[in-house]
């Protein structure tokens, strides 16, 4: 999992198949018998006893003894265990009775360090000896880490360059453009040619990678600082008694900067044997300098030896020493170097997506998609195998309401992505390579993202509001490239602890026991989502019309648009840019969704047409925001609403054409022509609200 502050655990979808022969198959279907009689199934709601009966069958101690299961070894993508992971989850399906489950597989280019020869950072003293070297595996701190440690992947950064660099280094916060910057404009520190360590937190890790990569690093550690993972948290609180990260834990995690694009060999195509694949040096998604990931025990003994001024008060962390920016070493110190010998390699493997289907009685060829990533870089209890667990304990229960006698009005598909945490691989994958036989090929994708989270945030009880989203987890396929809105559900935590993400992401230390003893004994939390994604998925799966507020959208429209001038207001009236068209379009898409909503009240439910016409419109809304060129130098990022920040991908950026420019511009060597630019994306955008506006219409 990419997105580091939640335990996420599905993604919802609903599709719309436009295939023409299904198309013509229910036309034909519609066009018999009257509403009352042949049309009643098609005109009728769900079954109101499912709600209770399917929230009643959801079973806390089963998704416990799946998780027992799926934590029993780890199954990092391209490995056998990754596949015999996907072989188990499709095997369940089957047992359970699902209509169709099947696996299909791609061929990627995955990274992986060398066992035989591990990756290390080391202190050398003025005689190049060294005299320190970092750990090569976590500590074993009970017996499931004692059993497993040394089995799962070692720590290191995936798609990292190889080398060993030697030399000074310097300490730059979060390697973010702004600490760069700061160094470089007002500390007159220069990192050209200079190893870099910087705590993880705040941005992606590959981005702290590319930049420092832009700024002339020759080298980036990485490690998590106790201010972000202990918090109020004391040794006493460490794992194994409770959640906060040990001092040997360390991060893993990919660096790669595809911008959406996908696979970096196949962008923006379906990894499969026949595609043209691009030599890994064409492709700037890979880094190029050696990046490697440390526990703060470890990266304690490098930033007490680093000398130099001071570091800003914002930039100290947690450990107990004075941090200092270097470059070079403390007076103090022994160490006079410091070198990085990093042994990570690329190559190509196969993955393996798992896809279940129960198939609509009404409208088969609708799909409501409910999906999680199944790969692991340790046994990874909480990412993602909790949402595994969850997941096949909902497919079961969804069919022992089959068995009863319920089938949902329209298609239920549930998906096991692999080689999310490579870069989110198998879901991107799925989005780029068309259905297999057993779905209508050619299908489209559509869904319906609302984060949960209080309109007023002073009442806990007032509906959840549409929020924009990231990157970072599967989702990003189907909302950036294909124009789509995603459920994202999961339990996080009291920010008043004062981390940044759960402790012990992507460590050695997402065992079974964390999950059941500390996190969550008894998996009611567990069970919960579990049943709030059945009741989600249902709700989509069996009204007659599809529960879309559109107001909500154009409201948060206009948030969007007192966002944006708040911020960059007075810079765009600088330069001549107006937003007046801007300003007409959302009026424009307000009052259409306004008479769509009126429209919508007096609908004709007795006539099966009229039905389709207005789910059409709903459906196919999210699709008009769909810029086919791209964002400016992001061409896989197509919305033209909400995007990945181009400088943090976890966080989402509004109106991102417009942002991404301003932010190019404002530091431009040659501005005019820059802001030209940004007078053309806020045209762009313009033009695609008022096309949203014009889909909402009433048909000719």
């Amino acid at each position: 999992m990419e997105n580091m502050s939640r335990n996420r655990v599905i993604f919802i979808s609903v599709v719309v198949g436009v295939l023409g022969i299904v198309v013509g198959v229910l036309i034909g279907y519609f066009s018999r018998g009257s509403a009352t009689g042949e049309f009643a199934d098609f005109l009728s709601e769900g079954d109101a006893w499912v709600a209770e009966a399917l929230r009643d069958e959801i079973s806390a101690k089963n998704i416990e003894e799946n998780l027992r299961y799926l934590t029993s070894k780890p199954h990092l993508a391209g490995t056998p265990e990754g596949k015999a992971y996907a072989d188990w989850v499709v095997q369940k399906w089957r047992e359970q009775g699902l209509d169709d489950a099947y696996v299909t597989d791609y061929n990627i280019l995955l990274s992986y360090p060398d066992r035989d020869s591990p990756s290390y950072i080391a202190l050398l003293d003025e005689n190049d000896r060294e005299r320190f070297r970092t750990a090569v595996f976590e500590e074993a701190v009970d017996a499931e880490t004692e059993q497993w440690l040394s089995s799962i992947v070692q720590p290191f950064n995936a798609y990292s360059a190889p080398g060993t660099v030697q030399g000074d280094v310097v300490y730059v916060n979060y390697a973010r453009v702004e600490d760069y910057e700061r160094l470089r404009d007002q500390l007159g520190i220069d990192v050209t040619g200079k190893v870099v360590i910087a705590r993880y937190g705040k941005i992606f890790r590959g981005e702290k990678a590319k930049y420092s990569q832009e700024f002339g690093a020759a080298g980036l550690i990485l490690y998590t600082d106790p201010e972000d993972t202990v918090g109020s948290g004391g040794e006493a609180d460490m794992y194994p008694r409770g959640w906060y990260l040990p001092g040997s834990g360390v991060q893993r995690g990919n660096i790669l900067n595809s911008a959406g694009a996908g696979e970096p060999l196949t962008p923006g195509y379906p990894a499969k044997d026949y595609m043209f694949r691009i030599e890994q040096n064409e492709t700037d998604a890979l880094a190029r300098i050696p990046v490697h990931p440390i526990g703060y025990s470890d990266a304690w003994h490098i930033l007490n030896a680093i000398g130099g001024p001071a570091a800003p008060a914002e930039w100290a962390g947690g450990l107990n020493i004075t941090y200092r920016l270097g470059p070079g070493f403390d007076s103090a110190s022994w160490a006079r170097s410091i070198k990085m010998n990093i042994s990570v390699r690329n190559e190509r493997r196969d993955i393996f997506n798992t896809v279940g289907v129960i198939r609509g009685r009404v409208e088969p060829d609708r799909y409501v998609i409910m999906g999680n990533h199944r790969d692991s870089w340790t046994l990874g209890s909480v990412d993602p195998t909790s949402g595994t667990a969850v997941m096949v304990e909902v497919t079961r229960a969804f069919m022992e309401m089959v068995k009863r006698g319920w089938r949902p009005r329209r298609s239920l598909m549930f998906c096991s992505w692999d080689a999310e945490e490579y870069g989110l691989h198998g879901s991107m994958e799925h989005v780029e390579l068309p259905w297999p036989e057993t779905v209508p090929e050619g299908t489209t994708m559509y869904d319906v993202w609302r984060k949960r989270s209080p309109n007023d945030p002073d009442d806990p009880d007032t509906q959840p509001r549409i929020d924009l989203l990231g990157s970072g987890s599967d989702f990003a396929g189907f909302v950036h490239r294909v124009g789509v809105s995603c459920i994202d559900l999961g339990y996080t935590f009291d920010t008043a602890l004062g981390v940044s993400s759960y402790p012990l992401y992507h460590t050695g230390y997402e065992t079974f026991h964390l999950q059941a003893d500390i996190i969550d004994p008894g998996f009611k939390f567990n069970r919960g989502i579990a049943q709030l994604a059945a009741d989600l998925i249902r709700g989509f799966a069996d009204p007659v019309i599809l529960p879309f507020d559109l107001m909500e959208y154009a409201n948060y429209l206009g948030v969007m648009r007192s966002d944006l001038q708040a911020e960059y207001g007075t810079d765009l009236t600088n330069h001549g840019i107006s937003s007046d068209s801007l300003d007409s379009a959302i009026r424009n898409f307000t009052d259409a969704a306004q008479a769509f909503h009126s429209r919508l009240q007096g609908i004709d439910k007795n006539n099966p047409f009229e039905v389709r016409m207005f789910n059409d419109q709903l459906m196919q809304l999210e699709r008009a925001f769909i810029d086919p060129l791209g964002l400016p130098g992001r061409p896989f990022y197509r919305h033209t609403l909400m995007a990945p920040s181009k400088h943090n991908k976890y966080v989402s950026d509004p109106f991102p054409g417009l942002t991404d420019t301003i932010f190019d511009a404002e530091r431009s060597a040659d501005p005019a022509p820059a802001w030209r630019e940004v007078a053309k994306q806020m045209s762009i955008i313009a033009f695609n609200i008022q096309s949203a506006a014009s889909t909402l219409m009433m048909p000719a």
